[in-house]
């Protein structure tokens, strides 16, 4: 009699892509058969704004000799277009190591990431006499602000100053008419740049001038 045991699922969707972010978020380390190795220290993906400097770190380590003391470190990234960037030189200095023992070299990277086309995965690359290495990279997102693309795309044009000459005016309210108060019309006499006129003495007993 034949007993048939239940097959073994695959893993569930998520929890492989949970199993490839996790490789991916491992520092990578090129060891070399010399004993030299080029690897990144700290996160493996970074977020950073425009026009900011975002520093990563590599990770130099070779036998202290005469063949591996010399070497020229650079930096250079690849877009979301597969398109590489022209290396840059980086001045990284070892110090003082004991012959024929290893020694280790933390190289500090600081790229400019002037817009959102910097977006990339960015190498550290280490220039020997007879090979060169790279580290495994560092993945860099370049975020635009909303104040820098409306900048881009619609530049402030400055407005011109209207310059208009100042009209001082001066109103003065005048009675004319008979005594009685109830006859009285009332006239408005602008004036343009000049001060009023000296207010007129009341002929009539009793009546004063209105200003």
């Amino acid at each position: 009699m034949k007993s048939w045991f239940p097959r073994q699922q695959a893993p569930a969707g998520p929890l492989m892509a949970l199993q490839l972010l996790g490789l991916l978020l491992v520092p990578w380390t090129l060891r070399l058969a010399g004993g030299q190795s080029v690897s990144h220290t700290g996160p493996a993906i970074l977020v950073s704004l425009a026009n900011m400097t975002v520093p990563f770190s590599c990770r130099i380590t070779y036998p202290y000799t005469p063949e591996f003391k010399d070497f020229t470190v650079s930096y250079f990234h690849v877009d979301l277009q597969g398109q590489k960037s022209p290396e840059k030189q980086k001045a990284c200095h070892p110090g003082q190591g004991t012959e024929n023992k290893t020694y280790t070299l933390k190289c500090l990277i600081n790229p400019r990431l002037p817009d959102a086309s910097a977006t990339g995965t960015y190498y550290c690359c280490v220039h020997w006499q007879s090979i060169i290495v790279k580290d495994g990279g560092t993945f860099i997102l370049v975020r635009e602000t909303k104040a820098s693309s409306k900048e881009a795309s619609h530049p402030v044009v400055p407005r011109p100053k209207m310059c208009q000459p100042t009209l001082a005016a001066h109103c003065r309210i005048c009675l004319h008419g008979p005594a009685a108060p109830g006859d009285r019309s009332l006239r408005l006499h602008r004036e343009r740049g000049r001060q009023p006129a000296p207010r007129p003495e009341s002929s009539l007993p009793g009546e004063k001038a209105a200003v």
